[in-house]
């Protein structure tokens, strides 16, 4: 069973977010146990390992910032990269691993296809492979934020709680601003830790990065805020 977070979905390994968007929900008087529930990993990435962004809800797609070692690619390659992220984005995940894994053997020094694969092993469950993939990718590239936070998700997953929070800190340490990290975190120390005031302090930070409105989240960090000051 895989948790429900924001799983950047890598934008493809072009950008770096990895985080799936937690179901919104309308109503708080339930909304603790409805957050749990959620938990259960709904691994359809907002964004996908291309390059793992953070483009939110069930879509998936990565940032760009991956992509640091695109200049590897001949322009061929870095065409068959750009399509094997479409349709991972599109959830062709057959198509797209074939692609990715045919560009892992033409340049294995790449940290994208190996990320990429990673990502796409999550979304389909299986966590054991996704784990070996994202070892690959980080051995090429330690600082791979996305990939970091994917750790970070499979950590979870494993209920290696101290690992997951290691994982994502070097996330957001990696990449200043990784909303993704941030809310996967907060979820951390939300549903698992139950240390509110961690928490309250990373959806904020989440917050703070995201270029678009969550009342969801923000309804419900103010709500943690109010208990703090109780």
């Amino acid at each position: 069973m895989i948790e429900k977070v924001k799983l950047m979905g890598i934008s493809m390994l072009h950008n770096n977010s990895l985080y799936l968007q937690p179901t919104l929900f309308t109503k708080f008087a339930s909304l603790i146990n409805f957050r749990a529930l959620c938990f259960t990993l709904i691994i359809l990435v907002s964004f996908l390992l291309g390059g793992c962004q953070s483009n939110v809800k069930t879509s998936t797609t990565l940032d760009p910032s991956v992509l640091a070692k695109t200049s590897l690619f001949t322009e061929q390659q870095d065409s068959d990269y750009k399509k094997a992220l479409s349709l991972l984005n599109n959830k062709n995940y057959s198509d797209a691993e074939s692609l990715l894994l045919k560009l892992s053997k033409q340049v294995p020094g790449h940290s994208g296809p190996w990320a990429n694969l990673g990502l796409l092993n999550l979304v389909q469950k299986k966590p054991v492979e996704a784990e070996k993939f994202v070892k690959a990718a980080l051995k090429i590239n330690p600082k791979m934020s996305q990939a970091l936070n994917l750790m970070g998700l499979i950590a979870t997953h494993n209920r290696d709680i101290k690992a997951a929070e290691n994982y994502y800190i070097q996330a957001i340490n990696s990449k200043k601003g990784y909303s993704n990290a941030h809310y996967n975190l907060a979820l951390l120390y939300d549903i698992y830790l139950q240390d509110i005031r961690k928490a309250a302090v990373q959806y904020r930070f989440y917050l703070q990065s995201i270029d678009h409105e969550d009342k969801i989240t923000l309804s419900w960090v103010e709500q943690l805020e109010r208990t703090l000051k109780r």
